[in-house]
């Protein structure tokens, strides 16, 4: 349900969090105290010693937004073109004129798809049925968040959500 989290409103984390953290059993305690610290608040302050905020704030990978506008929550476009690009270098530190040649061939390849979208040509492979139904019942569940919460029932928001994913 940590994951679930992502799908929260940003201002709610912090609330939604501990609710999340009063319901955990004992033996998870460590990896929801760790999931504080470097995701939700980070460390507190000892002492004179100020706060420490989390090494990956939230405003980082909340996608609440993201889910609702129907936009990407993931940077998997851009790592599939640099494992492209590094396949067709052949090489991890590849010469400037190397480099240069290459993103060439890349500029040629991006003019002969806009030309194959300007004639209504599909370019791509379409996503998968599977992705689409789990992606659309997601987006259906985070819309109805703000019923959730005026009910009181965060937690089981949080529950639903976490049925949809697979580590």
């Amino acid at each position: 349900m940590l994951l679930s989290l992502a799908f929260v409103p940003l201002n709610d984390v912090d609330d939604a969090y501990k609710e999340l953290y009063d319901d955990i059993p004992e033996d998870v305690v460590p990896i929801a105290t760790y999931f504080d610290e470097t995701y939700v608040r980070g460390r507190k302050g000892r002492g004179r010693r100020a706060t420490v905020p989390p090494r990956f704030s939230p405003i980082l990978w909340n996608c609440y937004d993201a889910t609702l506008q129907n936009l990407g929550r993931t940077n998997n476009a851009s790592e599939g073109w640099h494992n492209k690009f590094q396949g067709v270098v052949g090489k991890h530190h590849a010469s400037l004129y190397t480099t240069l040649a290459e993103f060439k061939k890349e500029q040629d390849d991006i003019e002969t798809i806009l030309a194959q979208v300007d004639l209504g040509q599909s370019v791509k492979a379409a996503p998968k049925k599977k992705w689409l139904i789990a992606q659309r019942r997601i987006r259906n569940i985070v819309a109805t968040y703000e019923t959730y919460k005026e009910e009181d029932r965060v937690l089981e928001y949080l529950r639903t959500l976490g049925h949809n994913f697979i580590l």
